[in-house]
């Protein structure tokens, strides 16, 4: 059947659209990628996030294990030891709670500022604090009858307390500016290479698309419009910059993959969804992890079937965590593996879940049954 003349006009048109979108000069994308990047190491943070539980943990016996080495540097192993210990570090968990407080309260303020500015603001909170409660031992001592037990003078107290939070301090402000910048660089090397993985995914996702639009141009030029408009909505969420994007955005790229592969393969690519109804599909995970492993599926475990089959996707939450999987049909011939390329696309995701997520993520295959599975997992979202 001959396309009518306005459809060879809406299609051209959209094709025009596609070549638009594919035609984005790709160093402009590099850059506002970069941006983005510098953007985000400039708000990171110095310290450790202070409100959460396994970090006020680690500041509790830190300051324990500094008061039994002070008591060991000062007091005799007699039956004083116990006594000085018990007091020294109820005073020395009066500073690091408070402390430990104080930046809870700031932490949102605290992370906007310059790497500079939180170093000054931590220095500030840490020797107050210190002071205050010297200052609050020192009124103990004097008006409750406490100086009878604690045999120290004021001067000796504040000196003594204020050098030591002091070199403190700059010990611990220098590991931590150390420990920001490596994660600074770590964090550059691995936006670069998961740019450069994306970048090896794209070429092989516009080939098998643009076999699909160059099929039914000929045989159904409406069918063909829609899957090019299609194809120009999934380039341009496939040449973003960014390296995240919420899940729903995720799973949108693959059923718009999904659809287009329908039109080329009809009856013979039949398509199952499992996801749970209750999970945030506002969180954010990373771009390009769940279309080429469904692009796979259907190459590799559907295209080669006569009779064609089922691509079955499943997302979940587990514990916290979330969880997809892909699985399709395996053929007897090659097992899913018979192409080349095949583990190219795993490959890929694999190395990019561990630049991002390190060993708190995970990637597994398994086969059995004549089915073909590929799952992952990533960190729950506070631990990102």
């Amino acid at each position: 059947m001959a396309p009518k003349p306005h459809m060879e006009k809406n299609l051209t048109r959209a094709v025009e659209s596609l070549e638009m979108t594919l035609a984005t000069d790709p160093r402009s994308i590099d850059t506002r990628g970069m941006e983005k990047s510098v953007a985000m190491e400039e708000g990171q943070a110095l310290l450790p996030n202070p409100c959460q539980p396994q970090a006020v943990l680690v500041a509790v016996l830190g300051g324990e294990l500094l008061a039994l080495v002070l008591t060991l540097a000062s007091a005799p192993l007699d039956g004083r030891f116990w006594s000085e210990l018990s007091q020294l570090s109820l005073f020395v968990q009066w500073i690091v709670l408070g402390t430990v407080a104080v930046l809870c309260l700031l932490h949102r303020l605290i992370v906007r500022l310059s790497l500079m500015a939180q170093i000054v603001v931590v220095f500030i909170v840490g020797m107050g604090m210190s002071l205050l409660m010297s200052q609050l031992a020192l009124w103990l001592m004097l008006h409750q009858g406490l100086d009878r037990v604690v045999r120290v003078t004021p001067e000796s107290l504040l000196v003594k307390t204020g050098g030591i939070t002091f070199i403190l301090l700059t010990v611990l402000l220098r590991y931590f500016w150390v420990q920001q910048q490596w994660r600074a660089s770590l964090q550059a090397r691995a936006s670069a290479q998961v740019q450069a993985l994306q970048a090896r995914i794209r070429p092989h996702f516009l080939f098998n698309s643009m076999n699909t639009i160059a099929s039914l141009i000929g045989i159904d030029p409406q069918r063909a419009e829609r899957a090019v408009e299609d194809l120009s909505s999934l380039f341009r969420a496939a040449l973003a910059s960014e390296e995240r994007r919420p899940l729903a955005e995720e799973l949108e790229l693959a059923r718009r993959y999904l659809e287009i592969e329908q039109l080329r393969l009809g009856e013979r690519l039949r398509v199952s969804w499992v996801i749970d109804p209750e999970l945030d599909q506002r969180r954010q995970v990373p771009a390009l992890c769940l279309q080429p492993l469904v692009e796979n599926a259907v190459y590799h475990g559907i295209e080669p079937l006569p009779e064609g089959g089922e691509v079955r996707i499943e997302v979940r939450g587990e514990g916290g965590r979330l969880c997809v999987e892909v699985e399709n049909p395996q053929p007897e011939a090659g097992g899913g593996e018979g192409r080349r390329g095949n583990h190219m696309a795993q490959a890929n995701i694999r190395e990019r879940l561990r630049l991002l997520y390190g060993e708190r993520s995970c990637l597994e295959v398994r086969t059995g049954q004549g089915r073909y599975r590929v799952r992952f997992c990533l960190p729950r979202e506070d631990a990102e």
